[in-house]
């Protein structure tokens, strides 16, 4: 593991800004080096296989695999598991991914094709899972570091209107999936207890989509527009603009520990990079407890921070 590289680059970029460093509130030491993501067209949204870049950037070393299949409930990734997925996942199959070793694997709830059986419920979201942590465990000879759950945020037509926090009576096996903290957290506890000494995180994207929405809707100090486009780019997809960085910010940040207000600005006007930052705040208040001031220069000052720091350290990755 690389235990102290990410903690060495966030305090360099803090002391060449004559500021104090923050120290995340989950230590970087605990960043993987290896992560797989079992998923969908949200996981791909939150831009998996640019996360190495990021992780290179912080002075850490992240390889990322996945299995994607749009569209698809866990329970529809298991049965489709000894197939290819999406043109962009990274192994023949979920078998042959599931097969190799990582320090952290990522899981992505969703509803699943409706022309296919196995729509997603707690049951068979949870059964799903352990029936992938059982395949990883016996190819590997035990857990992996951690298990992630990748939130699923709300749509455009839901968001902002109190669903995540909705509450289902009774919640049971049968209870078809949600885009909830409730509907989440009971099947990280079922986890929890049907695997103990394991470990289950959040990957709160989610949650951070509800705050950035909030957020621009009634905060007058965003320079955006409507906060439903500056986040989605259809009905549940993210915006290539923004939605797309936000989850891939969020999901790095939970990953590594290194906060989003650290990770290089790709704004190339004042405006966006003002924005950027307060998005960034944001998202690491929800990761960490907390939202640090940012350790990353507004454009003006970019360019001698990267000339006092050699160069490189800084810089700005394109957008696919």
């Amino acid at each position: 593991m690389h235990r102290f590289r990410g903690l060495l680059w966030v305090a360099l970029c803090g002391m060449a800004l004559l500021g104090p460093a923050w120290v995340p509130g989950r230590a970087v030491a605990s960043a993987p080096e290896s992560v797989y993501f079992v998923g969908n067209s949200l996981t791909w949204d939150s831009r998996p296989h640019l996360l190495p870049g990021l992780a290179e950037d912080a002075g850490l070393t992240l390889e990322t695999g996945f299995f994607i299949r749009a569209n698809s409930s866990l329970a529809q990734s298991w049965e489709a598991r000894d197939t290819i997925g999406n043109v962009e996942s990274t192994h023949p199959s979920m078998v042959a991914g599931l097969s190799e070793p990582w320090d952290a694997v990522v899981f992505q709830p969703h509803n699943g094709r409706l022309f296919e059986p196995n729509l997603a419920n707690l049951g068979n979201d949870r059964d799903s899972i352990l029936n992938m942590i059982a395949l990883f465990e016996a190819n590997n000879g035990g857990p992996a570091e951690t298990y992630y759950l990748h939130e699923a945020w709300l749509d455009r037509n839901t968001i902002g209107a109190g669903m995540w926090e909705s509450i289902v009576d009774p919640l049971n096996d049968e209870t078809p999936f949600v885009r909830s903290e409730q509907y989440l957290n009971e099947l990280a506890d079922q986890l929890r207890d049907a695997l103990p000494g394991r470990t289950f995180e959040f990957i709160p994207t989610a949650r951070v989509f509800e705050a950035v929405y909030d957020a621009i809707l009634n905060d007058g100090t965003y320079n955006m527009d409507d906060p439903i486009d500056v986040l989605f780019r259809d009905r549940l997809h993210a915006n290539n603009q923004w939605g797309r960085p936000i989850a891939m910010w969020t999901t790095f940040a939970t990953l590594t520990g290194v906060p989003a207000s650290s990770i290089p600005s790709e704004a190339t006007i004042r405006e966006d990079y003002l924005n950027e930052q307060a998005i960034k705040a944001i998202i690491d208040d929800v990761v960490f407890g907390s939202a640090p001031d940012p350790l990353v220069p507004e454009p003006t000052t970019a360019a001698l921070v990267i000339a006092a720091m050699g160069a490189g350290v800084l810089r700005r990755r394109a957008r696919p």
